[in-house]
Order: structure tokens, then C-alpha cells, then sequence
């Protein structure tokens, strides 16, 4: 069979060329849909921490409105209070 190493040629040589073309295309759509997987699940993260946010929010405002109700009322119960004793 000769001397191997003085002629040796990959069996895949042939298509080293377009092969690399084929290659870079296929990795720039995968990189592509990666970023924008990766985009999506972090939008879907900001807005879930969004809602969260919100929620603690609306829970102290609720929270101080009960209070001041409650404050309110207690005001009003002591001036019917004092205004009954005159």
C-alpha cells in the first residue's frame, strides 16, 4: 500500500470546505435561539418578580389602611365618648 503517512488524506476531506459553512450557520441559529430562550426566561422572571413586588406592596397598603382605620375609629369612638359626658 506505499508509504501512508506521505499521502495520507482524511476520508472526510472532501467535505471540510462546505462543511465549515454548514457548521458556522447551524452554531449562529443555536447561539441564536439560546439568547432568545434565555431573553424569554428572563423576561418571564422579571415579570414574575414584578408581581411579586406588587403583592408585598398592595399588602402593606392594606395592612396600613386597616390600621388607620382602626385608629380613626377608636378617635371617633373617644369623642362620642367625651362629647356624651358634657
Amino acid at each position: 500500500m506505499g508509504n501512508p503517512s506521505a499521502t495520507s488524506i482524511p476520508a472526510d476531506a472532501t467535505h471540510f470546505g462546505h462543511g465549515d459553512r454548514k457548521t458556522a450557520m447551524n452554531s449562529d441559529t443555536a447561539r441564536q435561539r439560546a439568547e432568545n430562550s434565555f431573553k424569554k426566561q428572563e423576561s418571564a422572571s422579571a415579570s414574575g418578580q414584578a408581581a411579586t413586588e406588587h403583592e408585598t406592596g398592595a399588602l402593606a397598603i392594606r395592612e396600613k389602611t386597616e390600621r388607620l382605620k382602626a385608629l380613626r375609629l377608636a378617635k371617633e369612638a373617644q369623642e362620642k365618648a367625651s362629647d356624651g359626658d358634657k
